[in-house]
């Protein structure tokens, strides 16, 4: 996944269960090319949001 110019790395189980739009809560480690997700603490689909 990418957010802007930063990448955002979730297992690949996490990425296909995820609709886009999902609003992630997550723990895990910036450096400077993006953010590596070590445990997704909760997620929130938006409405209408499909994979």
């Amino acid at each position: 996944m990418l957010i802007g110019e930063k990448a955002l790395c979730v297992s690949k189980d996490a990425r296909l269960s995820l609709p886009v739009g999902t609003e992630l809560k997550a723990e895990g480690r910036e450096s400077v090319v993006g953010f590596n997700v070590n445990k997704i603490l909760s997620y929130t689909q938006k409405a209408g949001s499909t994979n």
